[in-house]
């Protein structure tokens, strides 16, 4: 057990793979290991390994901030906490020890720490229980499998691709409008975005009315399938068919998509529902607030 280093990186994400090959209860982050250990949300000192004397990757826990870091933050962190370790090594305490320093820094910082279990998955139910965490809400994963899609019946809306370099200053007004005062915000700053650009595989469109830009849908091509990050509209431009066709233009050309969204947001479920998205697993959003 020891802290992970970026020379481990590539280890833990086949690590990462291997074991979701055998449970798929684990989130599918291992081919995003790397970005995420260089984004601006890594809390990288926290991140640990555990590894075998042959050198095999037998655990992880990794912790990411719910915003960004700035000097002008004055209420308490949020970030969130994930973990996997191999089947055979589980009900050893490996999983403890992995997040023994992020319980520790979020004590220390009067932090909450938030984590995402399968509906069903009552081994990591249990486990999160005993390190003191509470069921707080849920988040559904949704899925899109080719289904036909009407045509937009809006056309004061306009969608077009960007690269995020060449549209950053819009993209972080519109994250920064669209999410104001969301209970499960997800602030993204600018050098976020600027790192979001460079991510091979990446698709952002941004929705215009009458020349300005009032929604966005940023997602990652992985083959023919599209995993969607965030879309979102302006609240002042809702209910006017701009999220349809976000995911209207983003659909082309995919044989896949999936996303997730919160439970309670009705609005949303309603959305991605009319587009042919369909539930296919449920998770339990469990909190540890303030250490």
């Amino acid at each position: 057990m020891r802290d992970l280093a970026r020379s481990d990186l590539h280890r833990a994400a086949e690590f990462c793979n291997r074991v979701r090959a055998s449970d798929p209860a684990i989130e599918p982050f291992g081919s995003r290991l790397g970005a995420i250990a260089k984004g601006p949300r890594a809390l990288f000192g926290l991140w640990r390994i555990a590894r075998e004397a042959n050198a095999a990757v037998e655990g992880i826990a990794f912790v990411t901030l719910r915003e960004p870091r700035s000097e002008a933050r004055t209420a308490p962190a949020k970030a969130d906490l994930y973990a996997a370790v191999a089947p055979e090594f589980r009900r050893m305490g490996l999983g403890s020890e992995l997040c023994a320093p992020a319980l520790q820094w979020a004590a220390r910082e009067g932090a909450t720490l938030r984590a995402r279990v399968l509906d069903g998955g009552f081994a990591g139910q249990a486990f999160l229980t005993n390190l003191g965490f509470r069921q707080t809400s849920a988040q559904l994963l949704l899925t899109w499998s080719r289904p036909r899609i009407g045509e937009s019946t809006n056309t004061s809306v306009r969608v077009k691709q960007v690269a995020v370099g060449e549209a950053l200053p819009q993209l972080e007004r519109l994250s920064r409008d669209a999410w104001a005062g969301a209970p499960d915000r997800v602030a993204t700053g600018s050098d976020e975005l600027a790192q979001l650009s460079r991510e091979e595989g990446r698709l952002t469109l941004i929705a215009e009315m009458g020349g300005s830009a009032v929604g966005y849908l940023s997602g990652i091509w992985l083959g023919k399938t599209l995993g969607i990050d965030e879309i979102a509209v302006l609240p002042e431009c809702r209910r006017k068919g701009i999220g349809w066709a976000l995911l209207r233009t983003s659909l082309r050309g995919a044989r896949n998509a999936v996303l997730s969204v919160a439970e309670s947001n009705a609005p949303a479920r309603a959305l991605y529902h009319s587009c042919g998205f369909t539930q296919s697993a449920r998770r339990l959003v469990y909190e540890l607030p303030h250490g």
